[in-house]
């Protein structure tokens, strides 16, 4: 019965050795957490996104700009019945906004008919007309236009903050996802190193009992130690190609086209790990949250609606517009032949309505935007600051945590070394050895996990201050 399960177990063990010899003679390559945020950055969808919210700011000021473009403008009427032209009107010309509310305007009107009105009577060679239009009341020190304009110069603003808002986002992802794997492989290596003792191990003590060297029962409690390394192998491998799945999603080729990372690409090893000159700080640099992607977001809605405040409360101004148009009539080859400062067309347009009560209650309803937005700020701040000391708290303790860690690994690898010393002299117990190899092999393994996690916290550390996107 023994020869059938040693049988068994050195086929089982024969194949995963197979495998992981083929792998280890496959070519590796260590891919490093800088290099692959790179990559990131380079061809991820969501990092095209972002850069999108900037051509959409660009787009929005594009469009805004727009309400100071020129324009021409023609209007042509003409009116015939029995035979007769009863009227023909022309008027065309240039109309060019400014940005100091000012409208210049250029044009020519040419009108005739049997029934023409008086005041439309041009001479027969048309008359040319130059001239302003000034707002005196409504418009005088901002106008719509120019609201329109300062609101798509901030939300470009806006955008450039949005963007590094995602690109914050998709880092922090990234980079854990980048350090769930890292902890992952180097567990499995673990894993895989507690195999391989147990296995030698277990060769050795049935090797013994067969010649009567040492108890049966020592071949059971090794080959219940090997059966349960050979699972946590399993999971191990299991939690790598899962982490390697996940890490796989933040990896993309140029045109779109998503990647994988093969069995040979690694992650860095732990004891290779670079430690960083970078160490935390002692606290949290308040004004640093003012550059917070979000913080800033929030301000330029502030600013936003701030300018439609004041664009509002111009709006309760009364409407007085002084229009003033010099006029002139076209003489032969030289059209300023017969001009005189005589000859001009002027007027005044007047419009106040009496109870302004859509013009208050707009100016209201911009008051409380701003009031909201203000206290929506004002809670950013405090939620970030507090992200930010928490995460601060946690690098901080994961650094101290990895030197007590570290000194615990270092002693429970000398007294496995005393231990294992002790066994091959017969003086210590299969039991023994076992304990002393599951506190040296769970120190190494809690190493692992305090290094990731303090990669992870200086990562979130970042990422709370909005700094990942730089």
């Amino acid at each position: 019965m023994r020869s059938i399960k040693f049988v068994h177990y050195f086929i089982l063990l024969l194949l995963m050795a197979v495998s992981h010899q083929l792998f280890s003679q496959s070519e590796k390559k260590v891919l490093e957490f800088e290099t692959f945020i790179s990559i990131v950055k380079q061809h991820h969808p969501m990092f095209r996104q972002a850069e999108l919210q900037i051509t959409v700011g660009e787009a929005n000021l594009l469009m805004a700009r727009g309400s100071f473009d020129p324009q021409l403008y023609g209007d042509l009427n003409q009116k015939y019945f029995d035979g007769a032209q009863y009227y023909s009107l022309l008027d065309a010309g240039l109309k060019i906004p400014t940005w100091f509310g000012i409208e210049l305007k250029g044009g020519f009107e040419q009108n005739a008919g049997v029934y023409l009105d008086p005041h439309y009577t041009t001479p027969d060679a048309g008359l040319a007309y130059a001239g302003i239009s000034l707002p005196l009341g409504k418009g005088l020190l901002i106008d719509e236009r120019r609201t329109e304009l300062q609101k798509a110069k901030i939300f470009k603003e806006s955008t450039i903050a949005r963007q590094q808002e995602l690109v914050n986002e998709l880092v922090l992802e990234a980079g854990k996802a980048y350090w769930n794997w890292f902890e992952k492989y180097n567990s499995l290596k673990v894993h895989e190193n507690a195999y391989d003792r147990a296995l030698i191990r277990y060769e050795a003590i049935v090797e013994s009992a067969d010649l009567g060297d040492r108890p049966a029962i020592d071949s059971i409690e090794a080959s219940m130690q090997l059966q349960q390394r050979i699972f946590n192998l399993q999971q191990a491998r299991a939690e790598v190609q899962s982490s390697r799945n996940t890490l796989s999603v933040f990896l993309w080729n140029e045109g779109l086209i998503p990647m994988e990372i093969s069995e040979t690409t690694l992650p860095v090893d732990y004891l290779l790990l670079p430690l960083s000159e970078r160490k935390a700080p002692l606290a949290v640099d308040e004004t640093v949250i003012e550059k917070h992607p979000i913080i800033r977001q929030t301000q330029m809605q502030i600013e936003i609606y701030q300018a439609e405040l004041r664009w509002k409360k111009e709006q309760l101004k009364p409407e007085i517009d002084l229009k003033y148009n010099a006029l002139n009539t076209p003489v032969g080859n030289n059209p300023f032949a017969a001009y005189s400062i005589n000859n001009y067309k002027w007027g005044v347009d007047l419009a106040f309505p009496v109870l302004l009560r859509k013009e208050r209650g707009g100016v209201q309803l911009a008051n409380l935007k701003v009031s909201d937005y203000q206290l929506e700020l004002a809670s950013k701040r405090a939620s970030i600051l507090a992200k930010a000391k928490n995460a601060l708290l946690d690098w901080q303790m994961t650094t101290d945590q990895l030197v007590t860690v570290e000194r615990l690994l270092s002693d429970s690898q000398k007294l496995l070394e005393g231990e294992q010393d002790m066994f091959e002299n017969g003086e210590s117990s299969l039991f023994m050895i076992n304990a002393r190899e599951m506190t040296a092999f769970s120190s190494e393994l809690k190493v692992i996990e305090t290094k990731s996690k303090n990669q992870k916290s200086r990562l979130y550390f970042d990422y709370s201050l909005g700094q990942l996107a730089n």
